[in-house]
């Protein structure tokens, strides 16, 4: 999913809640190493006008990648992306790590009141 679409699926999933969304001042999320934060950022500024979110305002947290490098069994968090952008890679051998949780995003909202 590309970061133009997780917005997409993110602005229906918070459609769907019970939260009012005049009410969010601020969407946070934990996205894995597989989207960028600069262009999530930019598909939520354009996807947000004429809509009740309109003012409210995404910030983005990296997801940490977590667990066993499958080939040299370091446990460390990945250091950067493969050459493709696509994987995060292990910061001791340099081979890439599985997709799964680089592809996650987690979703968080603040009210205006707060």
């Amino acid at each position: 999913m590309n970061d133009f679409a997780a917005v997409t699926a993110l602005i229906e999933h918070l459609e769907r809640s019970d939260t009012p969304l005049g009410c969010i001042a601020e969407v946070r999320i934990r996205a894995g190493a597989a989207y960028s934060p600069e262009a999530l950022a930019q598909a939520y500024e354009m996807q947000v006008p004429g809509t009740p979110l309109e003012g409210s305002r995404l910030v983005v947290e990296r997801l940490p990648i977590e667990g066993d490098c499958p080939v040299c069994g370091a446990d460390q968090p990945a250091c950067g992306e493969d050459e493709t952008g696509d994987l995060p890679i292990c910061a001791t051998c340099g081979a890439p790590l599985p997709a799964g949780a680089a592809r996650l995003l987690r979703v968080g909202v603040s009210d205006r009141a707060a």
